[in-house]
């Protein structure tokens, strides 16, 4: 694009965000913050530049706004974006609320639509195979639905039948056969990604496009001109858990019952000579299988890190039995007695058995090899093998550089700590050509105050439990409820949570646990002096301005726990650096967080406790680094 041509839609962006621009008469309570259209600008840059930018945007600057128009703009003159956001609540909003806002105010002829995660749409062949067990009325229900849907998104289906039939008809990893499906021409879901070839800005969320990136080698299923990464801080997580490999007896199970009860009568009746040894082979393969878990479980301990070999006698013969069951449904599949039957059940139950036992034994396989340790981690969780890769940048970095945007942009409230980004991009590989760091629009130092509790209590003394409770009742009857405690623990929230509840008290208590998380925050929100006892998950994504949160407290620093799986295998690589370099740094990230939850608006005022004296004392930790600099106040028990 020529720099004339760039200098022109600079000028344009700031003409749509001018205080009476085009956006004040289509955003609703729209007012003009100088810092939203420099974003706005450095965006726009960035696109143009073929930059990779980083950026810290805190709660307040109008980032969705200031990452769309630009967006929109390089797409009218016929670039793609791909815009990755970190839930579908999220791309809702996107496709619900803010995009056909800003349609409203550019000409007509961009092209935006959502791809969300598979399991959001239905597998053509399981709506197949339930619509000839189904109940006639529930059939006469699903083929109405069956035949409106475009996509087979699920959402939709309620209006149908329950809602449980949902899960019943989702597309899931584990029995997708991929390529390999003959209603593949029919697939609900590749019609959407055929239709979402046209569109310029496609709206995604981190679990489907890093599972593709990463599953594809560095592909999409879109063009990618420009990557927009939103609530970036959450990019290494899921690459992370995406990227994990899971096995457990259920996994190696639900193929050798199909191919018992599916397969195996069909092949008898057909007279197929491999059905003997099938049934011989899939009952030992099930009995070795069920052997090897039991074994784990009377052996290892939940959480234990595993770095020598698991593979026994018993894996030997189950690997014996899997290469005979293998070999037999090979022969199956090509046996001329299949021809003309691609569509019919008994090709889909051979298909699926072939597949999902494949996989479950690949899974198998590298969870007890340990081929890749210490660089995965490999665990027992007391159901389950399960391993994931330490550092998310060994499988980050090599898919977004065979990806090869022509730009990367990369947002969040919680980016950077002391204006350094350096945590980030050691966690995901990418490397900045620039960043940015765009202040609070609040007026910080007026709105909150921090105060640090110095409980003399260790989390491992005796009475600890008893001491948090204490002192949560003691700043929530002060504050008259309108608080958000966040505790680190599941037995720390149940101790404070029954604590809290047995005090009759001016005050409703909500505890995580207590009834389905959606009521919980309703409740809460809804009842302006109440009081809401929960874990990480209440860390980020939840907002509630005005009166109805005035306090947040913390229980302590957010270290994550020593035991965890991937902590101890990256202390066995790291050594020394473990702590300064990965410890410390996420828990100052993942308390920035935290503190966020408290000031949503310019009206906002509260404070901030937090119930960990090592906030102030340990000077070289510099946690103040991901706190706001606003009045503190040290107060220490006796």
């Amino acid at each position: 694009m020529m720099i004339v041509e760039r200098e022109c839609q600079k000028d344009r962006i700031s003409e749509l965000f001018s205080e009476e621009g085009p956006l004040s008469r289509v955003v609703s309570g729209y007012k003009y913050r100088k810092d939203q259209v420099r974003l706005a600008e450095e965006f726009w840059e960035a696109m143009n530049s073929g930059e990779v930018l980083l950026a810290e945007a805190p709660t307040g600057t109008g980032k969705t706004l200031s990452l769309l128009v630009p967006s929109l703009l390089f797409a009218q003159q016929g670039g793609k974006v791909v815009y990755v956001t970190s839930t579908r609540n999220l791309q809702n909003q996107m496709m619900d609320h803010h995009i056909p806002r800003l349609m409203q105010v550019f000409d007509a002829g961009v092209k935006c639509g959502a791809i969300k995660g598979k399991n959001n749409y239905a597998c053509y062949r399981k709506v197949m195979h339930e619509l000839k067990d189904a109940d006639s009325s529930v059939s006469t229900e699903i083929g109405l639905w069956f035949d409106r849907t475009t996509y087979g998104e699920l959402d939709e289906i309620a209006s149908y039948v329950p809602i449980e039939w949902s899960f019943k008809f989702a597309i899931s990893q584990e029995d997708c056969l991929g390529t390999r499906c003959p209603f593949r021409s029919e697939c609900f879901f590749l019609k959407l990604i055929k239709k979402a070839q046209s569109w310029d800005i496609v709206v995604t969320n981190y679990h489907f496009f890093l599972s593709h990136l990463i599953g594809s080698k560095g592909k999409f299923v879109v063009p990618v001109d420009v990557l927009i990464f939103d609530e970036a801080h959450r990019v290494a997580e899921i690459a992370r858990n995406v990227s994990a490999i899971k096995v457990g007896f259920l996994n190696i199970q639900r193929p050798i019952n199909m191919l018992l009860k599916e397969v195996v009568p069909f092949l008898y009746k057909e007279g197929f000579k491999e059905a003997d040894s099938l049934v011989k082979s899939g009952n030992n393969f099930l009995k070795l299988g069920k052997e090897l878990f039991v074994n784990f479980e009377k052996n290892l301990k939940p959480g234990q890190v595993l770095s020598g070999a698991l593979k026994s006698e018993l894996f030997l013969k189950l690997k014996g039995e899997y290469d005979v069951i293998s070999g037999e449904l090979q022969r199956v599949v090509n046996d001329e007695k299949l021809d003309g039957a691609d569509e019919s059940f008994f090709s889909l139950a051979v298909l699926e058995t072939f597949e999902g036992l494949r996989k479950s034994y690949e899974q198998l396989s590298w969870c007890t090899s340990f081929c890749n340790y210490p660089n995965w981690a490999y665990w027992w969780d007391g159901m389950h093998l399960v391993s994931a890769p330490v550092y998310a940048s060994e499988v980050l970095k090599e898919n977004v550089e065979a990806l090869s945007p022509h730009s990367l942009i990369a947002v969040s409230a919680t980016l950077a700590l002391g204006g350094d980004f350096s945590y980030w991009q050691q966690e995901t590989g990418i490397t900045a050509d620039r960043t940015l760091v765009v202040d609070s629009p609040f007026e910080l130092e007026k709105q909150m105050e921090i105060w640090v509790v110095e409980t003399n209590k260790k989390v491992t003394d005796f009475g600890y439990e008893k001491t948090i409770s204490r002192i949560v009742e003691h700043f929530c009857d002060e504050n008259g409820g309108r608080t958000l405690v966040l505790l680190s623990s599941l037995n720390l929230l149940k101790s404070v949570g029954e604590y809290m509840k047995s005090k009759t008290k001016q005050y409703n208590v909500y505890v995580q646990g207590d009834t389905q998380l959606s009521k919980l925050v309703t409740s809460f929100r809804e009842d302006l002096t109440s009081v809401l006892i929960g874990s990480v998950t209440f860390r980020e994504g939840f907002d509630v301005p005005g009166e109805g949160l005035t306090q947040v407290i913390i229980d302590r620093i957010p270290f994550d726990h020593p035991e965890d799986p991937i902590m101890k295998t990256l202390k066995a690589l790291s050594g020394r650096e473990y702590f300064r370099s990965f410890v410390l740094p996420k828990a100052k990230l993942t308390l920035k967080q935290a503190a966020g939850r408290l000031i949503r608006t310019e009206e906002d005022k509260g404070r901030l406790v937090i119930l960990d004296g090592r906030v102030l004392s340990r000077i070289d930790w510099k946690i103040y680094e991901s706190l706001p600099k606003v009045p503190y106040k040290k107060i220490t028990l006796a």
